[in-house]
């Protein structure tokens, strides 16, 4: 809860994030699976985080990432599985095509490190 304040977390969805975030970080909805949850895909070979640190730093590359797991939350909302129990997980295919070593800079290792210490932190579900 305390790291939900911290971030704001509740009202991140009122967040606009820098288009930059969108176009180094990129993600989309693919669709649902058979259990109506959601499946995404993230071009995580595509991120350039070198460039994205630069010039919007680690605060606001992380809090992007958040609001991607709040639109995640919102968009399983109100929606039930076949055996009528709430959706509350969802699928990420990640597409490693493009990664290189040159992307995995010490400020890149420390922004992917710190991201998944608070998302096994906060999101234990």
């Amino acid at each position: 809860m305390k790291w939900r304040k911290e971030v704001n977390f509740d009202e991140l969805l009122l967040w606009e994030v820098p288009k930059i975030c969108e176009e180094l970080m990129p993600e989309k909805l693919l669709g649902f699976d058979e259990d109506k949850c959601p499946v995404f895909l993230s071009l995580m070979g595509k991120w350039d985080l070198i460039k994205l640190l630069q010039e919007v730093g680690s605060k606001t590359a992380l809090l992007a990432r958040w609001r991607n797991v709040k639109t995640y939350q919102e968009i399983m909302r109100n929606k039930l599985t076949s055996k009528g129990v709430p959706v509350t997980q969802y699928s990420v295919i990640t597409d490693l095509e493009g990664l290189s070593v040159a992307q995995g800079t010490f400020a890149v290792l420390r922004v992917l490190s710190k991201s998944a210490q608070i998302f096994e932190a906060n999101f234990p579900e």
